[in-house]
């Protein structure tokens, strides 16, 4: 659907979060798209129902979407005109850490043009005057005499359209496009793979309607994909059928606005739509999945038949009768998963499985409650933090106002059954460690302390703790925020204690790629009697792999 040439082609676009102030929609890199309906310091989202990330305007063309895994990027606005779009800037890890992103103007918009690190540039991309082709150079300046040590090209046809993608091998092996406009769309026909496979596209039914009044044409839409993998292996095919009703809303009485916001949610409760996928080899029909979602886009249940045997997957949600503004934060995620296998020929041959699962209103697993009886339950500390009746610290406040932090686990065996299976517990404590100097306004959180305890009855026996260290220097970006020393003590029955200790050191080495292109680990393991198993890996700094290992016999 997306028809501009943002400076990857037609089409094409790098999975970046940004926001766009004309029409006021965010769209995340994690796939998510909102309207942005409120204004202020911290405008509302109107569909934006759980607490996964907090978005921010901090004036002067600067947003700011700080998400509950932790990550906080930085949007800045430029292009011009309706054009203006706000584009990550930085991106910090919790610790500080971060990474920044330039861009140059292109068709009145933005386009990356580089990203780098503290240690210099990771990824530079060049788009050629005669926009032909754009190339993405990986660590661009790491290489043999300062060249790439990857190197990528989109190749462009005439039309903007991205026909090539060439990879950094010898031979220049490329992934292959060619296009089908499909009622004013440019829609992949076929694709040639870099080992010589080949897929087709078919886009041959009428489409999926838009809802009467919207005046729009329909959609393509993909009805028979066929892939041929070569080296005589056989071709593959899959045939797709579709409801009249879709995800658009065709068919419900429902009067479409393009305001940004999703449609279909003002449809009946009833509204179901789905799809039909037949698999064929040779031409007969291998293996049949339908599919059926609701009105709210959630995916109720999945029927695979293959030959006599039929697996179904059933889910519901934690929704309730009402409109989408009166549904629960936690209303689109799964409240219970039922697997079902039966025989098509014999409706007495059957099985299932269920699993039960309950969420709060931040999203954060409450309970799961699996097939076999086993039930675990979770806690998390307040984002106010938490002091004990002792005045110890257990969880200092989260610094971005999230309820995410697990205050204990707990593992009620199945009941019932044979056996004396114990609860077990485990309790965690959190310590707060500053961010890097000069980089965020606030700190993070780790795991300190972790007690595994057996509950009996109303006596709690501790089994194990694990108390974590790590490197507090916010001046050292290598170091900062790395595990230390961590201490694990295992109780006997008695109530003593045996501790084991691993020590960490971390250092930069010369490797084959030039100097310090190597990080390196040194793992220090002390039994309780003292005794000490030493080990060591090295790991490129360019992408992370391990390039090194030698175990306590000195083998490398």
């Amino acid at each position: 659907l997306n028809t501009l040439d943002s400076g990857f082609g037609v089409g094409w676009n790098l999975n970046l979060s940004q926001f766009t102030p004309h029409d006021s929609m965010l769209a995340l890199a994690t796939g998510e798209t909102f309207k942005v309906t409120g204004s202020g310091t911290e405008p509302a989202l109107k569909e934006k129902k759980l607490d996964s990330f907090h978005f921010y305007n901090d004036g002067n063309n600067v947003y700011r979407v700080v998400h509950k895994s932790g990550l906080i990027e930085t949007l800045r606005t430029g292009g011009s005109a309706n054009e203006r779009v706000a584009l990550p800037v930085q991106v910090h890890a919790p610790s500080g850490h971060k990474v920044d992103l330039s861009y140059v103007g292109f068709n009145g918009g933005q386009r990356l043009q580089s990203i780098s690190d503290a240690l210099g540039r990771l990824l530079q991309i060049n788009r050629s005057s005669d926009n032909t082709r754009v190339e993405f150079l990986l660590h661009p300046d790491a290489g043999p005499g300062g060249t790439p040590r990857a190197r990528f090209e989109l190749k462009l046809n005439p039309k903007r359209e991205v026909v090539e993608i060439v990879l950094p091998t010898e031979e220049n092996a490329s992934w292959r496009f060619d296009y089908l406009e499909v009622r004013g769309l440019s829609c992949i026909q076929e694709v040639k793979t870099p080992v010589g496979g080949r897929e087709t596209i078919e886009y041959l039914d009428t489409g999926h309607a838009y809802p009467g009044n919207s005046g729009r044409a329909n959609l393509p839409r993909v009805t028979r994909h066929q892939l041929f993998p070569g080296f005589e292996q056989p071709p593959m095919e899959v045939r797709y059928d579709y409801t009249l009703e879709n995800f658009i809303g065709n068919g419900a009485n429902i009067s479409w606005e393009s305001n940004g916001l999703d449609q279909l949610y003002k449809a009946d409760r009833g509204y179901t739509y789905g799809s039909t996928a037949q698999h064929k080899v040779a031409g007969v029909t291998v293996r049949t999945v339908q599919r059926t979602f609701n009105s709210f886009h959630l995916l109720t249940e999945e029927t695979t038949t293959q030959g006599d045997c039929v697996q179904r997957v059933t889910t519901t949600y934690h929704t309730i009768a009402g409109s989408f503004e009166q549904q629960p934060a936690y209303f689109q995620l799964p409240k219970t998963v039922e697997k079902r296998w039966e025989l098509k020929s014999d409706a007495t041959q059957a099985r299932s499985e269920t699993l039960t699962t309950t969420y709060d209103n931040f999203g954060n697993l409450l309970e799961e409650r699996q097939h076999n009886g086993i039930r675990t339950v979770h806690e998390y500390y307040p984002a106010t933090g938490y002091v004990d009746d002792d005045g110890n610290v257990q969880c200092p406040a989260d610094p971005q106002g999230f309820v995410r932090n697990l205050r204990s686990k707990t593992v009620h065996p199945a009941e019932g059954h044979e056996g004396q299976a114990p609860v077990l517990r485990t309790r965690y404590r959190y310590v707060e460690l500053p961010p890097l100097i000069n980089s965020l306004e606030k700190g993070f959180l780790a795991v300190g302390n972790e007690d595994l305890i057996q509950i009996a009855d109303v006596t709690e026996i501790t089994l194990q703790n694990t108390r974590r260290h790590y490197l507090d220097m916010p001046d050292k970006p290598l170091l900062h925020g790395r595990p230390d020393r961590q201490e694990e003590t295992l109780y006997d029955k008695n109530g003593k204690g045996k501790t084991t200790s691993i020590s960490w050191r971390y250092s930069q080495v010369d490797g084959e790629m030039g100097a310090r292109t190597l990080h390196q680990t040194v793992e220090t393991l002390t039994g309780y009697n003292g005794s000490q198993q030493i080990t060591t890996s090295q790991a490129s700094r360019f992408n992370g792999e391990t390039v090194l290992q030698e175990d306590i016999n000195g083998v490398k």
